[in-house]
């Protein structure tokens, strides 16, 4: 049994040397034979007197190349892909036809500016990589960071873990362009300038692929921040909608008897959904930007053990269709008045008939969501 466990260490040590032979300039190139450099330049095709010149399809021509990539064959052609940006955050995607490092931000349900979005956006990751950066515009469109200086290992193989290093330092420009209707912004970020450290020397040329990395790499920290605020918020807010709310009996805007949360809208909202539905109302419609509710009264029937274990959730309605307006009062009340289905408010008397199964609902915890 011991012959084949050394065979085995002996393979995985030669796969291993293999690999860290590769550097990174290797490993950016295409392996395999460069014969083809040595493959003669094609002879134009000689068309005898009095035959006319064939037609030629085009759908596969290769496209003529810059004068500046006239040089890039064999190893000189660098075959990796591009770095990419990833919109992991909710509201962020990409656009087929940019070839900036770009990505696009939508403001989904915030109200405020799409612009100040995006800026807190950038603001917040820049601060938090203790970034930083001047706003050189009044109309503070672009944002220009300070240098970042950082330490990036050499052109070395994977293995290596020495002490040989290169200080980097990089500048980029972020420029944010709302759209005409104002719900969205594309955010593009651009390396200005890069300086590497390589020994004595100092090197200032910019890499395409070293530039769409770099570029990428912070967009990316933006949106992956941006991505976990989402998720936090997230979060609390269910926590929020999962946790009980005080209830006592008030009146709304216009005077009607009403009951009024202690909560948020943005809390009440959903939470009032779940307690319409264990309550035994149907909703028919609603339109949270207006809060208007439109639901059906079937309540479900009690079962004879039922008052054993809490009060009787039976509403003092009958079977029909009613109409409820939920509306902030303030930033942490919001009152919800029942109506008829012609829109009549309900009594205050109606109303305090209606509020303890009401109340008692919402003060629950854990409410199936």
């Amino acid at each position: 049994m011991r012959q084949p466990t050394q065979r085995a260490l002996l393979g995985l040590c030669v796969t291993c040397a293999l690999f860290a032979c590769s550097t990174v300039d290797e490993r950016r190139t295409a392996s395999g034979s460069k014969a083809y450099l040595e493959t003669p330049a094609p002879k134009p095709l000689l068309i005898p007197d009095g035959l006319d010149k064939p037609g030629v399809n085009t759908d596969y021509q290769i496209p003529p190349v810059s004068n500046q990539a006239s040089q890039l064959y064999g190893d000189d052609l660098p075959v990796i892909a591009p770095a990419l940006v990833l919109a992991t955050a909710q509201g962020t995607y990409l656009e087929e036809t940019q070839t900036l490092t770009s990505a696009v931000f939508d403001k989904l349900d915030d109200e405020s500016d799409i612009r100040d979005l995006v800026l807190r956006r950038v603001f917040t990751h820049l601060q938090n990589e203790s970034i930083g950066f001047s706003i050189p515009s009044q109309a503070g469109n672009v944002i220009t960071t300070d240098w970042i200086l950082t330490n990036e290992s050499g052109d070395k193989a994977w293995y290596n873990f020495g002490d040989e290093s290169q200080e980097v330092g990089k500048r980029f420009a972020l420029n944010i362009e709302p759209a005409s209707h104002g719900r969205t912004a594309r955010l593009s970020v651009t390396l200005t300038d890069l300086v590497v450290a390589d020994g004595a020397d100092l090197v200032d040329y910019i890499d395409p692929f070293v530039k769409r990395e770099l570029e990428a790499e912070l967009l990316n920290g933006i949106i992956r921040q941006y991505s976990l605020e989402q998720k936090i918020e997230s979060q609390q807010r269910l926590a929020q909608i999962r946790s009980g709310i005080i209830a006592e009996l008030g009146f709304d805007e216009d005077g009607n008897g009403a009951i009024v949360l202690d909560s948020e809208y943005d809390i009440v909202w959903p939470k009032f959904q779940l307690v319409l539905r264990k309550l035994g109302f149907n909703v028919k419609d609603l339109d949270k930007s207006n809060g208007l509710v439109f639901v059906n009264y079937q309540p479900s029937e009690s079962s004879w053990f039922s008052g054993w274990f809490g009060s009787n959730e039976q509403l003092p309605l009958t079977e029909d269709d009613y109409r409820i307006t939920v509306k902030a009062i303030s930033a942490n009340k919001t009152s919800i008045t029942f109506k008829d289905e012609a829109s009549q408010p309900f009594t205050a008397a109606k109303t305090s008939e209606i509020f303890p199964v009401i109340a008692e609902n919402f003060a629950l915890d854990n409410l199936d969501i």
